[in-house]
C-alpha cells in the first residue's frame, strides 16, 4: 500500500513515528529528544532541532510523492544558491555523506532531510506591508536567484505536471 500526501500524518501519527524518528536520528547524529515537532506543514512532517545555540530543521517527505532524486534535485538547487550568496536554509549531509536518507518502516516510505535554520524573524501579515526594506531585500534576493539560475545545470530535468499534483491533491 502507497501512502499518499494526504494520509502521511495519519499513517504515522503513532509508534511507527518513533522508530523512524529513532531511525532519522541515528543516520544524522541527532538526539531524537531534541526533535520538536512543527505544527503546519502540509506534505512534510517538520522537526526543529536545537544543539549548540543552533537551529536545525528536519523534514520527512513522504517518498511516493516525492521521490529521492526530485529531493536530491531540490538540495542541489538550495547548496548551488547558498554558494552564489542567496541567504536560504542550507541542506545538510547526513553522518554518511549522503544529501537524503531513505527510511521505510510498516509499508511506510520517508526521505528525510535536514537543513540549516533560516536565519532572521517571522514578520507577521500586517507586519511586513508598510515595511519598504523587506520588499527592497525580497528584491535583491529574488535578483539573486534569478542570475544565479541563468548558469544552473540542474542534476535532474524531470519535471512534474499539473494533472499530477490534482491526482495527489484530489
Amino acid at each position: 500500500m502507497k501512502v499518499m500526501v494526504n494520509d502521511l500524518k495519519k499513517e504515522i501519527i503513532n509508534d511507527d513515528i518513533e522508530i523512524i524518528l529513532n531511525e532519522v536520528a541515528n543516520r544524522y547524529g541527532l538526539i531524537r529528544d531534541k526533535l520538536v515537532p512543527i505544527i503546519g506543514g502540509y506534505q512534510n512532517l517538520v522537526y526543529e532541532y536545537i544543539q549548540n545555540d543552533r537551529s536545525y530543521i528536519l523534514r520527512l517527505s513522504n517518498s511516493s510523492t516525492r521521490n529521492n532524486d526530485e529531493i536530491n534535485s531540490e538540495l542541489d538547487w538550495c547548496l548551488y544558491l547558498v554558494d552564489y550568496g542567496v541567504p536560504l536554509s542550507k541542506p545538510l549531509s547526513t553522518l554518511n555523506g549522503l544529501m537524503t536518507e531513505l527510511v521505510s518502516y510498516n509499508e511506510i516510505k520517508i526521505t528525510a532531510t535536514l537543513f540549516e535554520k533560516a536565519r532572521g524573524i517571522k514578520l507577521s501579515y500586517p507586519e511586513y506591508l508598510n515595511n519598504v526594506e523587506v520588499f527592497k531585500e525580497l528584491g535583491r534576493t529574488t535578483g539573486r536567484i534569478h542570475n544565479a539560475s541563468k548558469e544552473y545545470v540542474p542534476i535532474c530535468t524531470y519535471y512534474k505536471f499539473w494533472i499530477y499534483n490534482e491526482q495527489v491533491t484530489g
